[in-house]
């Protein structure tokens, strides 16, 4: 009777489709996780972020767990996560990405894990970063340490989801700067983010980060446009 009345007060629904979760099933329905689009690039090592960033960042490896069209699910279930505050969602994806990459080794020599950040002003608004579930799950898996004081980001009013990639890289390389640059040096380390679109935010990102010396730059993202 009292778990009928917390379902009442607040329901476990599907954070893709929003149809009532059973008690077998945790934030996505089966119906759903059978229909989300894996792209099984850690298996082929067919590293597309890392081919999208070619001539503009220099990445030792990258994964994204799934393929990001408009109207699909997976937006569902990005929107669910960034505006409606779904938390969940961002521990839920990390266990799940970090685990199939562990499984074939793709962790081996990367030493920490750095979440992109969101401005001050955008965490105020929304509440949380939508990414810190996510790496805080890959530092676990991994074992290794989450390192949040080193990249930062500055205030800015607009999103840049979908702008073209010059105009998101004009505005974008702005926004990212870095401190305490010495807990990086000489290490491997892993930038994880949600969605990559032009990939100007995870270039911004490595730009920044390299100003430490000796590092090297894997990537992992939620999503990739496809």
């Amino acid at each position: 009777m009292i778990n009928d009345f917390l379902q009442l007060l607040f329901p476990r629904i599907c954070a893709c489709c929003d149809q009532s979760l059973i008690d077998t099933e945790n934030v996505i329905c089966l119906h759903c996780l059978h229909d989300l689009p894996l792209t099984n690039d850690y298996t082929t090592k067919d590293f597309i972020i890392k081919k999208a960033l070619r001539g503009r960042l220099i990445v030792e490896k990258s994964s994204s767990l799934f393929y990001y069209e408009k109207a699909s699910i997976v937006q569902a279930l990005i929107h669910d996560l960034k505006y409606r505050g779904n938390e969940k969602i961002s521990p839920y994806l990390g266990y799940w990405h970090a685990e199939l990459l562990k499984s074939v080794h793709w962790n081996n020599n990367i030493e920490a894990v750095i979440p992109v950040p969101v401005s001050k002003v955008r965490l105020k608004k929304r509440g949380f970063n939508q990414v810190q579930g996510y790496a805080k799950a890959f530092a676990e898996v991994f074992d290794i340490p989450l390192i949040e004081d080193v990249l930062w980001r500055a205030s800015s009013n607009s999103s840049q989801v979908f702008k073209g990639r010059l105009a998101r890289t004009a505005v974008i390389d702005k926004n990212y700067f870095a401190k305490n640059l010495n807990k990086i040096q000489g290490k491997h380390i892993l930038v994880v983010d949600d969605l990559m679109t032009t990939g100007a935010t995870l270039e911004a990102c490595g730009n920044v980060l390299k100003e430490a010396k000796d590092i090297k730059i894997s990537v992992a993202t939620m999503a990739i446009v496809a």
